[in-house]
């Protein structure tokens, strides 16, 4: 009774006289006042469950999927992947279906689980869509930039440059740090998970854009011109500097599956 802030005296089909704070409006007898003082208020800090078994398994499958070791097209055999984690089928199988609705695996009747393949048409549509998005998250970020979140995009952007041509894997990964480094800044999780999902689906094909000679370097230029707008406020220019850098990356992946040996 005390921890729901109702007197063990109160008089049965009676509720507790609600109280005032401050300027605020009555609350429920049971809002617990620790809660509500708007003199010494309380930093809440929301429950963190540990990672469980299921998280993690569902975390490694994704991984798998993400880095290319289970690449696009390919049959996903339960028992062999729950072997190679060292745990029972159920696990795994709960993760594919999570993964499923992710839109990262797919299930067809009578053959199980397969990774997603994407078509030209199925990229492009993704790519339509997360633009869509990108668009809204900048011109929400860069009025909110701070010395902090500008340092976060300098440091993605320099991370990447670093980092080796020829590991792809890694160029992707070190690339949608940049990008998310400016994206969550706009104050929108809602969006940010729909971006991250779209991310998801085709960050696979993204790898096949580091192989052009050159790609690279010229990402890498862009990322400074994006940083440049972002940082000197001048939202519509990095708008519409992203929408060149993704438009470009996505025209040469196409082009790249198009191309017979990516059949």
């Amino acid at each position: 009774w005390r921890a729901l802030g109702k007197s063990r005296n109160t008089a049965p089909g009676h509720a507790a006289k609600p109280e005032h704070h401050g300027n605020r409006s009555a609350l429920p007898w049971w809002y617990p006042d620790v809660f509500m003082s708007l003199e010494n208020p309380l930093t809440y800090q929301p429950f963190k469950r540990p990672n469980t078994l299921q998280q993690a398994v569902l975390d490694e499958v994704r991984n798998r999927i993400l880095d290319g070791r289970m690449r696009p097209g390919s049959a996903i055999r339960q028992e062999a992947l729950a072997d190679s984690l060292g745990l029972s089928r159920i696990p795994v199988r709960e993760a594919l279906k999570t993964l499923e609705g992710e839109g990262l695996v797919e299930y067809v009747a009578g053959r199980g689980f397969f990774v997603v393949r994407l078509s030209v048409a199925d990229l492009r549509e993704i790519y339509h869509i997360a633009g869509l998005l990108e668009r809204d998250a900048v011109r929400h970020a860069v009025p909110r930039l701070d010395e902090a979140s500008e340092a976060r995009i300098l440091g993605a952007m320099e991370a990447m440059e670093k980092a080796d041509p020829a590991h792809h894997e890694t160029l992707v990964q070190r690339n949608r740090n940049f990008h998310f480094s400016i994206y969550e800044v706009c104050g929108m999780p809602r969006l940010l998970r729909l971006l991250e999902g779209l991310w998801n689906t085709s960050q696979i094909y993204q790898s096949m854009f580091y192989t052009v000679t050159g790609a690279f370097e010229r990402a890498c230029a862009e990322h400074r011109e994006i940083y440049q707008a972002c940082v000197e406020r001048r939202t519509e220019d990095a708008v519409e500097l992203l929408a060149t850098h993704r438009d470009d990356a996505m025209n040469l992946v196409t082009e790249l599956m198009l191309k017979p040996e990516c059949d």
